[in-house]
């Protein structure tokens, strides 16, 4: 049976909404040495700061430099159409939300090479 994403599925241990401040998200994202941390309104993934963000002075807020672009998918995705996901994409990880659109996670390109390595 083929693995769905649900299976391998990571978080984060933080989340942050878009009016917090950037210096919030920037901070999370050296302490946690994470390539991104997902942005939310309520439980509804709206963005991600990734790592390579542009630090900014007092008064940033994350809304202002989090990006909107970010490819998602759910749970029951196959490993085989995640792949094709990143592959189409040019990305190395998929966000992975529910039918709500809420964050669960997320799953990633070496994911799926160890799966594959696995199978074969």
């Amino acid at each position: 049976m083929p693995h769905s994403v649900a299976d391998f599925v990571h978080s984060i241990p933080c989340k942050v909404r878009e009016a917090d401040p950037l210096s919030l998200a920037t901070a999370l994202l050296d302490r946690l040495r994470v390539g991104f941390v997902p942005v939310v309104r309520g439980d509804a993934l709206v963005g991600v700061v990734e790592a390579g963000v542009e630090r900014a002075g007092e008064g940033v807020r994350v809304d202002q430099r989090m990006t909107t672009h970010y490819p998602v998918t759910s749970p029951e995705t196959t490993f085989h159409e995640a792949s094709t996901l990143l592959e189409r994409d040019h990305a190395q990880r998929l966000c992975v939300v529910d039918d709500r659109g809420r964050w669960l996670g997320f799953i990633t390109a070496a994911d799926l090479a160890f799966d594959q390595e696995l199978a074969s």
